[in-house]
């Protein structure tokens, strides 16, 4: 129900369904092949006087988790979420940015977030001529930030602040000038702020700051009690996702230096598949490359040798890790669960159409499917019986960003699928290690997977964790450790924003996601049965 509108704009009660249809017919198209959000800023910035051909420009969406967090935690009535409706305020928003130089990347990032890969705020605006715009789902501009020419002009016009009310979809009139509290992020001669008069929502007044230099702006942000001055430090997060984020931290140092003590002991002891472990880590090495190639932001300059660097380190620290646990892990299998790694040794030694793997694929490509309607059905659980609506999900934008950003996921998504079933799998050996006995390590694995729900959604998220772990487990010991792949490869894809609308704007790449998981299944399928129709006669004669 909610992955069939963009990523963000999906905030929606259930009870709202009917006014979707609605909303998306609103939106401004986003895509290189369309009238895009893309032009929209140009023109924008045009408008601004900012006419200098930029040499390179960067764009993407980006979740307002401030707004999100401050209605969690002082909105305590039942329609909390309605304002997301009208896009205003915007639970997620388009960003661009221009430059009249190359736009690098200055921060390593890894995991979700795209390693090496230009953001709103990295690298920061420190450029001359510099210009970063912000718009809501509707188009209307609600950030600007542009850093002045350090030479001074005698005679400069005033700015005219009603173009910024213009882009913003605001109505001047009514709106009063009030003093202003935020300090612009650049030198400015000119400061103004303006207040709501009669808001709505009295409870969210919004205010207009705004800031120009030689007539021209260069800072203007629509802002509410929710948003906090430019270059604050950031919000920590709350403190169920602090705990989260902690135990993130835990489980990988867990898995760096168990992982290292075990696969050492089993090098010294001559156990370990050390030809599949190389296998397997080369594959995740080059999936991995693939994936940075495409998400990073590239440029042609003598940066990019440091940008290769960055995603070739991140690619080898994870390749690495994979060889690793797989040493430690796969004996201990081959001698407890030894069925378990046949499909998995089968499509390593390059048997595609084994039976065997197509029947571990299904059985992952549901396991996938089970885990993405778990999520689904949460939502609805947790509005039915809570006090307050959740927060609504927020699924991968990849498809609002177009072709290249989708086959990054595709190349990176194997290769974290592979890490995430093998630290699963080593996890469950650890707790069999310390416990002794197979079922107390099943019940203590499935109650640590679950207890991060537990402080971030309540009792009710952690029951469907404990059903979803639950789940993982007996996939793991029954069909094995490559069912647990394909489940995260399914699993990451049904996040993302999906559509059967023709007529929705990233249908394109929807449409191609959907279809390669049908293939996948549908080959799943027809190896499993190895050519052997699925109802034949032959069965009326036994």
């Amino acid at each position: 129900f909610a992955r069939d509108i963009p990523a963000g704009f999906l905030c929606y009660p259930v009870s709202q369904a009917a006014d979707i249809t609605a909303f998306r017919a609103t939106l401004v198209p986003v895509g290189d092949d369309q009238l895009p959000m893309l032009e929209q800023s140009n023109e924008i910035v045009r408008r601004l006087g900012y006419t200098d051909k930029p040499l390179d420009t960067a764009r993407g969406f980006s979740m307002n988790t401030d707004y999100v967090r401050w209605v969690e935690e002082h909105d305590k009535s039942k329609d909390r979420w309605k304002d997301m409706a009208d896009g205003r305020p915007a639970a997620i928003y388009f960003w661009y940015r221009q430059s009249p130089a190359h736009i690098i990347s200055e921060r390593f990032r890894g995991g979700d977030e795209g390693n090496t890969q230009v953001t709103e705020t990295d690298p920061p605006p420190a450029t001359i001529g510099m210009i970063g715009v912000e718009l809501d789902p509707l188009g209307r501009l609600i950030r600007l930030e542009g850093v002045p020419s350090g030479v001074t002009t005698a005679g400069a016009a005033p700015p005219d602040w009603s173009i910024l009310f213009a882009e913003a979809g605001l109505d001047a009139t009514e709106f009063r000038p009030a003093e202003p509290q935020w300090l612009p992020p650049f030198y400015a001669d000119t400061r103004m702020a303006w207040l709501e008069s009669k808001p709505e929502r009295p409870d969210r007044p919004l205010r207009v700051e705004a800031a120009a230099w030689q007539g021209r702006p260069v800072f203007f942000e629509l802002a509410g009690p929710w948003s906090r001055p430019p270059r604050t430090t950031p919000a920590e997060p709350a403190g169920g996702r602090k705990a989260f984020e902690r135990l993130e931290i835990g489980i990988f140092l867990v898995l760096l230096a168990g992982g290292a003590l075990i696969a050492r002991r089993n090098l010294r002891l001559g156990r370990g598949d050390r030809r599949g472990a190389m296998r397997l880590s080369a594959f995740v090495l080059v999936s991995i490359l693939l994936s940075q190639a495409l998400a990073t932001t590239h440029v042609p300059n003598s940066s990019e040798l440091s940008l290769f660097l960055h995603g070739l380190s991140f690619a080898l620290l994870l390749a690495g890790l994979c060889w690793m646990l797989y040493v430690a892990l796969e004996p201990f299998i081959r001698r407890r669960w030894p069925d378990s790694l046949i499909a998995w040794t089968r499509l390593l030694s390059g048997r595609l159409t084994d039976p065997l793997v197509g029947r571990v694929l299904l059985a992952g490509a549901l396991l996938g499917t089970f885990e993405a309607v778990s999520g689904d059905a949460e939502q609805l659980v947790r509005r039915a019986l809570e006090a307050l609506p959740p927060v609504p999900p927020f699924a991968w934008p990849q498809t609002l960003h177009g072709p290249r950003a989708v086959a990054d996921h595709l190349f990176g998504a194997p290769a974290f699928s592979i890490l995430r079933a093998v630290a699963f799998a080593f996890l469950f050996f650890l707790f069999r290690a310390i416990l002794k006995k197979e079922w107390l390590a099943a019940a203590a694995l499935v109650l640590f997977w679950a207890s991060p729900s537990l402080p971030i959604g309540g009792w009710i998220s952690a029951v469907f964790a404990l059903i979803v772990g639950a789940a993982h487990l007996f996939v793991l010991l029954r069909f094995g450790l490559l069912a647990l792949v394909f489940d995260g490869f399914f699993h990451h894809f049904l996040e993302f924003a999906l559509t059967t609308d023709s007529s929705a704007w990233y249908a394109g790449t929807s449409l191609f996601l959907l279809i390669v998981l049908a293939s996948l299944a549908v080959y799943g399928f027809r190896t499993a049965v190895a050519g052997q129709p699925l109802f034949s006669g032959a069965r009326l004669d036994e």
